[in-house]
């Protein structure tokens, strides 16, 4: 259960990190705790259905800035 709740807590770091900056993939991976990119790549798809890079394309494209 606590692995849970700290997964929880990376990815939703890891997802304003992809949202408000502009640091590289790998860099966010590792300042939240992830050894390695592909672990995170990983983790990061099966917590949002969508690879980091497809998530911060996509949040550049929503409605903000139209």
């Amino acid at each position: 259960m606590g692995g849970e709740i700290l997964r929880r807590m990376r990815m939703i770091r890891a997802i304003e990190m992809l949202a408000e900056t502009n640091l590289p993939v790998t860099e966010i991976a590792l300042s939240v705790g992830y050894q390695s990119l592909s672990a995170f790549n990983a983790s990061f798809r099966s917590f949002t259905g969508q690879t980091p890079t497809a998530y911060r394309d996509g949040f550049k494209t929503s409605s903000f800035g139209r």
